[in-house]
């Protein structure tokens, strides 16, 4: 194996050091960073180098967990009352009439925390809730305990998704004369609740009000449980979430304008027709990313185009597979607690597998190309959905085959272009909030109808 196809290896095994602390072990083991010592004298050998990332892999993992560690509330002092003051960092979430907060901490009992980190809480109010607001200063009186819950082998593991998304503790709003709105700004959340706002006032159907704040700002908590369990029997749950499908189109009328602009006006053709649709393709994607909240799964997938964008930007010749790799080194450097999610895995397995079946040979009708990868790609992926969710629907590849051209091509582009409308109170939002609920009363309105189908197409596989 020659160098340059060695070095495509290292990204995985980082990510299997990483892996090794994350799935091998509950608890720090700080001797861990012992090994980094060896690291010097490994680098002497060659074929040890393979061992060396390995290491960092290990060592970074639990550098991460050490941070994330840092600061906890103790178990002792859970019926404590705290004081706190911090911004609201996401958009309320809603269910029923509880409200929880993404809380970003600056004072607790008015002392500073103490930390160069940012530390989050995951706040509950269950009665008497304020009109609470994204991008909003908030004093409140809560009581914290730390981030524990059920953990389950298969299925929702919600202590992880609690690690997961960097919440250092939990906890719910006391009603008090304490809590004061100190402070409003104006961001990009700012403009995601006027979005959000927008479509709960003028889109009377719950399921097409839901499904439209999903797609548009990535705030899935107006979508009721029964829907989403339908979307994931039919395996179409990756269309709901802003992932590296919605990034990618989004990109696409971005690289479209770029080719008219450049042909239109004289004085842009000073640069290279492909190099200036890279560049700003890249702007509607940042933006997306942007009304999605900065999602780690858009995140991710920004990463990856960004990746692809600069390859092309330097006109070097560097293959799909080390441009994935690249990608991927970003990804673990700026989201280290990303191998805990299940998102990153459905992600990262199919992205990789698409690259594998790139370079099979594939008919040349476009039909029954996408017809064979599409069955390609469900096969090869199906292993990893039982391991992860241990059900897999027999159907979703033909749902599948529908409904992503009909999403990415024709509901997607509508709703984005009715946000701009929304945002710059454009004539014409009426008809075009008209349009998307009639494609979404549709979609829904299908998937309704082969529900009985689908759920008799389910495949199962029973616990041990």
């Amino acid at each position: 194996m020659n160098f340059y196809c060695s070095q495509r290896v290292y990204p995985y095994l980082f990510l299997l050091g990483n892996c090794l602390t994350w799935y091998g072990t509950t608890e720090l083991h700080n001797e861990t960073f012992i090994l980094l010592l060896l690291v010097p004298f490994l680098l002497y050998y060659r074929r040890a180098t393979f061992l060396v990332f390995l290491i960092l892999g290990s060592c970074f993992a639990e550098y991460a967990a050490f941070s994330q560690q840092q600061w906890k509330i103790p178990e002792s002092r859970v019926t404590e009352n705290y004081l706190l003051s911090g911004k609201i960092e996401d958009l309320p979430a809603y269910n029923g009439r509880i409200v929880r907060l993404r809380f970003k901490l600056l004072t607790i009992n008015y002392s500073p925390i103490g930390s160069n980190k940012s530390i989050y809480l995951r706040l509950s109010c269950y009665r008497n809730c304020p009109n609470f607001m994204a991008d909003q200063n908030w004093q409140l009186l809560v009581r914290l305990k730390p981030p524990n819950g059920y953990m389950n082998r298969v299925g929702f593991d919600y202590e992880k998704w609690l690690y997961g998304e960097q919440f250092k503790a939990t906890g719910y709003i006391l009603t008090s004369d304490k809590n004061q709105l100190l402070s409003t700004h104006r961001g990009v959340n700012s403009q995601r609740q006027i979005i959000r706002n927008h479509f709960i006032e003028n889109i009377k159907d719950p399921v097409v009000r839901g499904s439209a704040i999903a797609l548009t700002i990535g705030d899935k908590s107006y979508l009721a449980r029964n829907h989403q369990q339908m979307l994931a029997n039919n395996g179409l749950s990756h269309l709901m979430a802003i992932s590296g499908l919605h990034i990618g189109m989004s990109a696409i009328p971005g690289f479209i304008l770029a080719g008219f602009f450049w042909r239109r006006f004289g004085f842009l053709q000073r640069f290279n027709c492909t190099q200036f649709q890279w560049l700003f393709c890249l702007v509607p994607a940042i933006g997306y990313t942007a009304l999605s909240g900065f999602g780690l799964p858009a995140l991710r997938a920004l990463i990856m185009l960004l990746v692809f964008a600069v390859v092309h930007l330097w006109r070097h010749s560097i293959s799909t597979h080390s441009r994935f790799c690249l990608a991927l080194w970003f990804i673990m450097l700026a989201q280290p607690l990303a191998p805990l999610q299940l998102s990153f895995w459905l992600s990262f397995c199919a992205t990789a597998i698409l690259i594998f079946l790139s370079h099979l040979s594939l008919p040349k009708n476009p039909i029954v190309s996408l017809i064979k990868l599409q069955s390609q790609l469900f096969i090869l992926l199906m292993p990893i959905q039982l391991l992860l969710f241990s059900h897999v629907s027999l159907f979703s590849p033909v749902i599948n085959f529908f409904a992503i051209p009909f999403v990415s091509v024709i509901l997607l582009p509508v709703l984005l272009l009715l946000v701009v409308f929304i945002l710059l109170s454009l004539p014409g939002t009426d008809y075009l909030l008209w349009l998307a609920e009639k494609l979404l009363t549709g979609f829904w309105s299908i998937l309704t109808t082969i529900e009985p189908y689908t759920e008799a197409a389910q495949y199962t596989v029973s616990e041990m």
